[in-house]
């Protein structure tokens, strides 16, 4: 969805604002050999604006308000399969791990869940004036950050023959921990004169 509209509060201003508002969403099978163990994205997004423009004889002045914030999510369908009648105490304690013995058979690749998210806020303001044969131009932005993940993998058992796999002798076990959800903040800011 996109709103956009224009307002003239004076004759000599303008004020400009904008919404765009998306749902994003997608599957894949590409790649992923397990049946069921698709990859889905799904998330929403949005992003606002607002510019203030007013001018006089000699002078510009611009104001702009800017706004975006997106937060995504990635999960294979592999991880949506949990161990029977335990409760999962910890995110991803209780998942099915992937499981692959070399030459026979492989899950597909593991399965995992991942979130990026974040909001993006700006403030900028621009000036110019004449004065005689000289043009003027200065102005500032400020923005602030906000990025936070989380991202988690299910354990992955690898077999070296038939053999060992129904011994339950694995070649390997990898428990990927992944990252707690987190968010981080930064900011910057300029200032420019010409």
């Amino acid at each position: 969805a996109v709103l956009k509209g224009d307002v003239r509060p004076t004759n000599t201003s303008t004020l400009a604002l904008t919404y765009v508002r998306s749902r994003p969403y997608r599957v894949s099978s590409q790649g992923r050999t397990q049946v069921g163990n698709y990859r889905e994205w799904q998330g929403w997004s949005e992003r606002g604006t607002a510019s203030f423009v007013t001018a006089g004889a000699a002078w510009t002045s611009e104001t702009r308000f800017g706004y975006n914030f997106n937060d995504v999510e990635r999960v294979d369908g592999s991880w949506l399969f949990k161990l029977p009648d335990y409760p999962e105490t910890t995110v991803g304690g209780r998942r099915m791990p992937c499981i692959s013995v070399a030459g026979i058979f492989g899950s597909g690749g593991c399965s995992e869940l991942i979130n990026t998210l974040g909001p993006v806020w700006s403030i900028e303001e621009k000036y110019s004036r004449h004065v005689g044969e000289h043009s003027l131009k200065f102005g500032g932005i400020y923005s602030t950050r906000a990025p936070g993940r989380f991202d988690i993998q299910n354990t992955e058992f690898s077999y070296a023959t038939k053999a060992d796999f129904f011994a339950n002798i694995p070649r390997t076990i990898t428990a990927t921990f992944g990252n707690n959800a987190y968010t981080s903040d930064s900011f910057a800011f300029g200032l420019f004169a010409q």
